[in-house]
């Protein structure tokens, strides 16, 4: 066999050339290695790769109950950022809908994981009365990061 060509059998029908033949189509370079010592780039400082994918593992590990539960985010915190969230939506909408009805606002908030569940009501455009039978309701997902989601509408 000739340097730079591919055993046949090796290389797909695609892969060769024109003529059927694999000539000069070049072998897979070797993986770079470092300083001559023999292990791949990736491996070369620190440890092995699996010392860093575990290493990684366990840190997610350990972030996951704070994260589940989130702390840091409180029932108040959570119902203003919703209320927050949806007011700012509806900015610049004419006729649009709006919390400040009668009873309207943050209703509830419930923790769950990774979050908190908050339930909005709401009225929207020119209402004959504020009356609670005009008024809607929406349930809002506050996140451990703080970020607001609209789970579904009622």
């Amino acid at each position: 066999m000739k340097a730079g060509r591919v055993p046949d059998g090796l290389l797909s029908p695609r892969c060769r050339g024109h003529d059927g033949s694999n000539a000069g189509v070049a072998p897979m370079p070797a993986p770079p290695v470092n300083r001559g010592d023999g292990r791949p780039v990736f491996m070369a400082k620190g440890g092995s790769a699996m010392r860093k994918i575990g290493l990684g593992l366990l840190i997610l590990l350990a972030c996951a109950p704070a994260l589940y539960w989130a702390p840091w985010l409180s029932a108040d915190a959570a119902q203003q950022r919703a209320e927050a969230s949806f007011t700012s939506g509806w900015t610049g909408v004419v006729d649009g809908c709006g919390i400040n009805c009668q009873g309207c606002g943050s209703v509830g908030a419930e923790r769950v994981p990774f979050g908190w569940r908050v339930e909005l009501e709401y009225a929207c455009g020119l209402l004959p009365a504020d009356l609670p039978e005009h008024h809607r309701r929406t349930v809002l997902f506050v996140s451990a990061f703080g970020t607001v989601h609209r789970v579904n509408q009622q």
